[in-house]
């Protein structure tokens, strides 16, 4: 069986692999985006429950809620820096592309687990003030 690249001169090949490396490099970033953005959110709600009338008890809860938030902007935040380390690797055409591969795979496995945690977290947030917040509210 053949090597992957085999026969395809070094220079095409680079070019090939830049324009793959900055096409995933994009994708990263809407992902991030989209969980930045999203918190963000989550904040939002977390500080209008808090502007409302609500049962003291929760309180802490909802400082718990808090803090996994702003853990998740440090968590975005270092992966951005990742990202970008990946976009100054690419933008040298000397860089080993096997090596280059392999940030660009670790760098894309830690946003794919990043953004499956943050899921979780947004459906036990909404999960917690519908059931602590909203349905105690409920007039029946």
């Amino acid at each position: 069986m053949a090597e992957p690249f085999y026969n395809v001169p070094l220079k095409a090949l680079k070019i090939i692999m830049t324009k793959y490396f900055e096409y995933e490099i994009e994708s990263c970033k809407r992902i991030l985006n989209f969980i930045s953005n999203e918190n963000i959110y989550l904040k939002e709600r977390l500080t209008e429950i808090l502007k409302e009338k609500f049962d003291d008890a929760l309180l802490q809860d909802l400082e718990h809620f808090y803090e996994l938030f702003l853990k998740k902007d440090e968590l975005i935040n270092f992966l951005r820096n990742e990202v970008a380390e990946l976009e100054k690797i690419i933008e040298d055409l000397s860089a080993n592309i096997y090596v280059t591969i392999n940030k660009l795979e670790t760098a894309d496995n830690n946003i794919q687990v990043a953004e499956k945690h943050f899921h979780k977290l947004r459906k036990d947030f909404t999960s917690y003030i519908a059931k602590n917040i909203y349905l105690k509210n409920v007039q029946l």
